[in-house]
């Protein structure tokens, strides 16, 4: 969108983002969900298994906040209308990231990259680190420490609760979430 319709869009926030095209594990595990009676029993089940093991990695080097499940159910991510969207994206980023590469470039507006220092899903410098390069009016913040879920150790740091009152200075001013219990 940002590419085609520049003038729609004043600015990016783009957060643990696939940038370049790379060769990627989870696109060779994702394409036997692309089968429909896969994606309506084993997958659930083994989904179910391998699920909390997923999210820590997501989260490494950090911890996986301990009531994660209690704000995105396991159920929810486990339907298989969800498993088919999580194997069509895996499916065609690679595409669309070696599509788009060659427009980052004229990216014009404001573009703020952040990532995880420790990304085990995302590698940040052959991402977020090169896109920062190739898009001069961008900033980047690279979070020691953090993993892919890099707004979630960002949240963390810049707030001790999830009060209604929660303003987040070091974000864009005068920005308030609509829904501060959700933020994270």
């Amino acid at each position: 969108m940002a590419v085609g319709a520049a003038a729609d869009v004043r600015g990016l926030v783009l957060v643990s983002g696939y940038y370049y095209p790379t060769a990627r594990a989870d696109v060779a595990f994702s394409a036997p969900v692309a089968i429909p009676v896969l994606r309506y029993t084993v997958s659930p089940m083994s989904g179910r298994l391998l699920l909390k093991r997923s999210v820590k990695t997501m989260f490494a080097p950090a911890p996986m906040p301990a009531n994660f499940f209690d704000v995105i159910p396991r159920e929810m991510l486990l339907r298989p209308v969800q498993i088919r969207a999580v194997a069509e994206d895996a499916t065609f980023m690679i595409p669309a990231a070696a599509k788009l590469c060659s427009r980052y470039s004229d990216l014009k507006m404001p573009v703020s990259i952040f990532a995880g220092a420790d990304d085990k899903i995302v590698d940040p410098e052959a991402n977020s680190v090169r896109l920062h390069g190739a898009v001069p009016p961008s900033t980047l913040v690279v979070t020691p420490g953090a993993g892919h879920m890099v707004h979630y150790a960002m949240a963390g740091n810049h707030r001790s609760d999830c009060s209604d009152d929660y303003r987040p200075e070091s974000a864009v001013q005068g920005w308030r979430h609509p829904h501060p219990r959700h933020f994270f």
